[in-house]
């Protein structure tokens, strides 16, 4: 599930034309650790998907429900 996690936020972030440099800013920590969050190396925890989700300017809640989906192309649905 951290690999879909990581990809539905690599996705959101894409859509919001934000840097890796600047959410890794936001949230704390370095470049190489937040791309292993979106990579699916890193699993992450409740307060920090919070705060993603929170510099994404969305909910902790729909990161998790395209996870489930599996969805593969995110910005068709964040444009509807």
């Amino acid at each position: 599930m951290k690999k879909e996690v990581g990809s539905v936020i690599k996705e959101l972030r894409k859509e919001k034309q934000l840097k890796q440099q600047y959410v890794a800013f936001k949230l704390g920590i370095t470049t190489e650790a937040y791309a292993n969050i979106e990579n699916g190396r890193t699993d992450i925890n409740t307060s920090k998907l919070r705060m993603i989700s929170s510099i994404l300017n969305t909910k902790a809640s729909l990161i998790i429900a395209f996870a489930e989906a599996n969805l593969s192309n995110i910005s068709d649905i964040m444009n509807v």
